[in-house]
């Protein structure tokens, strides 16, 4: 397979990035996804989870980040990674994980008007109009866990 060229991070992603800075925030990729998948301004993302009791600077268990979700008014579905894999071309339909890289290397495979959030190990990522939303982009990190926004 031919080598995925670097491209630059999501404009939106580089948004919510300054919001962190401005708040001096580490370990905020669950603030950062919770933004993407609910259209909220960083702030009100941050203050979402604070409220489930996120500490500054610390890392957001996943129930926190999926509360918050459905406390914003959205529903959270499991998706099997089959249910995308059996759409990639050819002999990619017998991978046996999706990664980070895969909506840049199948984006004919991923429905643009759904939102995903994505876990991998210790990460937690949106997906968005079939992008990868997040500093992974140029990573190849496998995904453990799907989740649909609705």
């Amino acid at each position: 397979m031919a080598r995925m060229h670097m491209t630059s991070m999501p404009d939106q992603y580089q948004i919510l990035r300054k919001g962190s800075f401005a708040k001096n925030e580490t370990n905020d990729c669950a603030v950062v996804a919770l933004a993407i998948v609910c259209d909220l301004p960083y702030e009100v993302a941050h203050a979402e989870l604070k409220r489930l009791g996120r500490k500054d600077r610390r890392e957001t268990l996943y129930s926190l980040t999926f509360q918050a979700v459905k406390n914003l008014g959205k529903t959270v579905n499991f998706v099997p990674s089959y249910e995308f894999i059996r759409t990639y071309p050819g002999v990619h339909a017998k991978l046996k994980h999706v990664t980070t890289h895969h909506p840049r290397r199948f984006p004919k495979c991923f429905d643009k008007s759904k939102t995903y959030l994505w876990q991998v190990r210790g990460h937690i990522l949106a997906v968005k109009g079939g992008e990868v939303l997040d500093w992974s982009i140029n990573k190849s990190k496998q995904v453990h866990s799907i989740y649909e926004v609705i």
